[in-house]
């Protein structure tokens, strides 16, 4: 039986198939999953960066140019939190477009189909969103 790929396998794959492939680089990764409670340092430095903002179930990518979010899950097996669930509703509700990716191919198949927005109804209602955001500068 062949092991399956951890998300943060298939999220580093999908990474430096962006960065790599298509060179790519208008986007940044939330590191929400980080683990540092296992001693009393880590758990001061976790205690500090949710001080500073960092909560829970924001989605794993954030595609500033295509007001998209990927949450990135293995492809077998991944499931969605709670809070994962609520914030990718928040979002939603929000404005943005939020998806839940099961494994590096199907974060792809969801880039380029996302990319191909532009010039749509779609987009068209997002530069207007930016429009009056500017405006409001």
């Amino acid at each position: 039986m062949t092991q399956q790929p951890t998300e943060h396998a298939e999220q580093v794959a999908f990474v430096q198939h962006l960065k790599r492939i298509l060179k790519y680089d208008k986007f940044y990764a939330i590191p929400n999953g980080v683990n540092l409670s296992d001693s009393k340092q880590r758990f001061a430095e976790i205690e500090k960066l949710k001080a500073e903002g960092l909560c829970a179930g924001i989605p794993d990518l954030c595609f500033y140019e295509m007001f998209l979010y990927i949450e990135m899950k293995r492809r077998d097996g991944g499931v969605t939190s709670k809070e994962q669930k609520k914030r990718i509703n928040d979002l939603k509700e929000a404005g943005y477009i939020v998806e839940v990716c099961n494994g590096v191919q199907e974060a792809v198949k969801v880039f380029y189909e996302r990319r191909e927005y532009k010039g749509t109804i779609v987009w068209q209602k997002i530069e207007r969103k930016l429009e009056w955001y500017n405006m409001q500068k």
